[in-house]
């Protein structure tokens, strides 16, 4: 049996750079220390210039999920309005949140392939003005969607704005002060390259006021903590944080910034474009077919014969390709490719090759062989690809 490399097509966590690997094998060193403010300060600064802010960042050891849960903590009370833009599984996590602490939520709710009607958020908050802040996931992996967070932060620019850029940022451009995105939480296990385990959030001079007035109970995700710790004279974390992610993170935003993030905005728009053409080529539906900016992944609908959860087990057994099938309902139905942070275009041509395989020879899929991998072929070789690090 021939033994394939194993290759992590998902939209997080995603493949490490060797670089980033031997990061987190740096000898452990106390987080009181000069040498670790010098390091954490210096995170700080590169994840700043990646969001585009200069507002406050908190960083904690923990999943998104956590500082998704945190800032709901920090910048709410019981019984306060809330809305979040509902079109897909991450933002229905974060009503769940939401309810949780009692929060009163309004749902506008959107198809799980349809665009956000921003004029439509701007109507419901003119009608509910006790309304304290509005939630937008970026990038919606359920389907692949990017949502667009500048239209979004016009629209809320008299409440709270919270984006969750778990999977957009790094992917995409986010100008979250220019914009006025109060809140973006995200984390480094996506574009960032790094393991799971490191989660942050940036804080506006009105989220602090929000912060300042909130009554839910908080200690581990208290900002206020957070804050403090992070402006001593050697800067670190309210507790013992994940060291060795601390370090990976940092060395993973230095080679995006080193890159150039147009650069590594262009890389995944080719990744993206290459991605949805080969798809295409294959004759699936894809769940998008407009095309929005570039998005961390591609989802596409198989035949009706075809059982996704069966097929994405068959194409990492068989192949050594790990993509992943759909939330909820969607799970048997569609394919969701992964494309961002470490990975280039012969990750992309492999995972296409697999598919393509898979689907002939053991579903009798009627196909041209190769096309696919040409159409991907034409997107890398008209593109320009010019990032050297990631």
């Amino acid at each position: 049996m021939m033994l394939y490399k194993k290759r992590l097509m998902i939209p997080g966590p995603t493949p490490i750079p060797e670089k980033v690997v031997q990061a987190g094998l740096e000898p452990m060193i106390d987080e009181r220390t000069e040498e670790f403010g010098h390091l954490f300060s210096e995170l700080l600064l590169n994840l700043k210039k990646i969001i585009n802010t200069e507002n406050d960042i908190l960083i904690f050891s923990s999943s998104i999920t956590g500082a998704c849960e945190g800032t709901v903590q920090n910048l709410f009370s019981q019984g306060d309005h809330v809305l979040v833009i509902n079109n897909g599984y991450f933002a229905e996590r974060w009503i769940q949140i939401c309810e949780a602490y009692n929060l009163i939520v309004h749902q506008v709710n959107f198809e799980f392939n349809e665009k956000v009607d921003f004029s439509k958020i701007k109507k419901i908050l003119k009608e509910n003005e006790q309304i304290k802040g509005a939630i937008c996931v970026f990038c919606e992996t359920s389907s692949g969607m990017m949502n667009d967070i500048e239209l979004f932060g016009a629209v809320t620019n008299d409440i709270l704005s919270i984006v969750d850029a778990a999977s957009g940022l790094g992917v995409s451009e986010i100008k979250a002060d220019q914009w006025g995105i109060d809140v973006v939480v995200s984390g480094g296990q996506k574009a960032l390259m790094t393991p799971p385990g490191i989660s942050f959030v940036t804080v506006s001079d009105k989220a602090w006021k929000a912060n300042h007035t909130s009554n839910i109970s908080k200690f581990y995700f208290d900002w206020q903590k957070a804050k403090k710790y992070s402006q001593e004279k050697y800067p670190h974390t309210p507790y013992t944080p994940a060291i060795s992610l601390i370090f990976q993170l940092r060395e993973a935003t230095n080679m995006i910034l080193d890159d150039g993030l147009q650069n590594v905005y262009k890389k995944h728009e080719l990744l993206y474009k290459a991605t949805r053409e080969a798809v295409r080529s294959l004759g699936l539906k894809l769940v998008l077919e407009m095309d929005t900016v570039a998005s961390s992944v591609t989802a596409a609908y198989l035949p009706e014969y075809i059982n996704a959860e069966i097929f994405v087990e068959q194409l990492a057994n068989e192949f050594g390709i790990q993509i992943t099938d759909g939330p909820g309902i969607y799970k048997d139905k569609i394919i969701r490719i992964g494309h961002c942070g470490y990975m280039d275009p012969f990750d992309i041509i492999a995972t296409i090759l697999a598919i393509e395989t898979l689907l002939q020879k053991r579903y009798g899929y009627n196909l041209i062989p190769g096309n696919a991998v040409q159409k991907a072929q034409e997107v890398f070789a008209n593109g320009n690809l010019v990032t050297s690090n990631i």
